[in-house]
């Protein structure tokens, strides 16, 4: 953690939480006989401030993971463990481990989660999800469903945008909680007509339901990971972008997003990776993990990178090459 080629460098730990600053998710094959041998499976590890993982869960069934702000727990998506093809099903829990331990408890029965964010508080979660499911038609209602963790079992579900009307598809696919829990950011698609998809990052306001798009991504352009900034100013989001040109077998290329909430300004800077956390209050310095740099000789490889803001990365260390979905408790950079 003292060493500046580190990408963990200038973090420490937090207090009363140990060695434990983060939470990532690795995909790899399961490990079941009576699964087909190409059944992938995922498992919450934790990453600890000397950039040692730790792996916390077996059973190939916990497909995301956050980490709190104080850094003694993560919130975790589990699957029933079902094959679809060859994935697990999609999360429909929520669990809670507590880092000093071990001890697992059930949050939340949720179906269809597809991305997970606790607030800067630590006092909500905001899970993306299906929140009515219609097999006969396919228009199924994705939203976002906001838990109390003072009070789990009473979660209240965001009503649908003003735009995106009950005979058109939406899927909400990003979320991100602000720290204070009082607003929460989102990524959300809508098929305004047959096979014309149009993506926008949006502000909901909790307390008033105010509904504002920030930002809209161009051509074929989607958000990948969505954050909000420590000190509450910024949403910060990762696009997949796509030149003119680019095949089916092009490398995939990342631009980091931010939006001033205040102001409405937004810039765009080159990205590096597909996920990424803040490690610092104004979100100007970001861990992600990324392909690594030999990608084209070693397809798997990946890297845990650390980028500044106006100097792109600055430190990288292997990591497993199932790993995603990186989560830093917000302890470990605050003074």
């Amino acid at each position: 953690m003292d060493d500046a080629a580190s990408p963990l460098d200038g973090l420490h730990a937090c207090p009363g939480a140990g060695q434990v600053i983060g939470a990532f998710t690795v995909q790899g094959p399961t490990r079941s006989t009576a699964d087909a041998p190409e059944a992938m499976g995922s498992n919450t590890w934790a990453m600890t401030i000397d950039g040692r993982p730790r792996q916390l869960t077996t059973d190939d069934v916990h497909t995301g993971a956050v980490i709190s702000p104080d850094g003694r727990a993560v919130y975790q998506l589990r699957s029933s463990g079902r094959l679809l093809g060859d994935s697990a099903e999609t999360p429909g829990a929520v669990e809670r481990v507590d880092l000093a331990t071990g001890a697992v408890t059930r949050v939340a029965d949720l179906p269809g989660i597809v991305d997970l964010s606790v607030s800067g508080d630590g006092r909500r979660l905001a899970a993306a999800r299906t929140v009515e499911s219609h097999p006969d038609t396919g228009l199924d209602v994705s939203g976002v469903t906001i838990i109390d963790l003072a009070s789990p079992s009473s979660t209240k579900t965001l009503p649908r945008p003003p735009d995106a009307t009950a005979d058109l598809f939406s899927s909400v696919t990003e979320v991100a909680l602000a720290p204070d829990g009082g607003r929460v950011a989102y990524s959300i698609a809508i098929e305004v007509q047959r096979n014309h998809v149009v993506n926008s990052l949006r502000i909901r306001d909790l307390a008033t339901n105010a509904d504002s798009v920030i930002f809209t991504p161009q051509g074929t352009d989607f958000v990948t990971d969505l954050d909000w900034s420590p000190d509450g100013a910024t949403v910060l989001a990762s696009l997949r972008h796509q030149e003119a040109g680019d095949t089916a077998e092009a490398p995939a290329r990342f631009r980091t997003l931010r939006v001033d909430v205040a102001s409405g300004l937004v810039s765009v800077d080159d990205g590096f990776a597909q996920d990424s956390t803040p490690i610092s209050a104004d979100g100007g310095r970001l861990l992600g993990i990324a392909p690594a740099p030999d990608a084209e000789r070693n397809p798997r490889g990946r890297a845990l990178d650390s980028w500044d803001r106006g100097r792109g990365v600055n430190a990288r260390i292997p990591i497993d090459p199932g790993a995603t979905g990186i989560s830093i408790a917000s302890c470990s950079h605050q003074p």
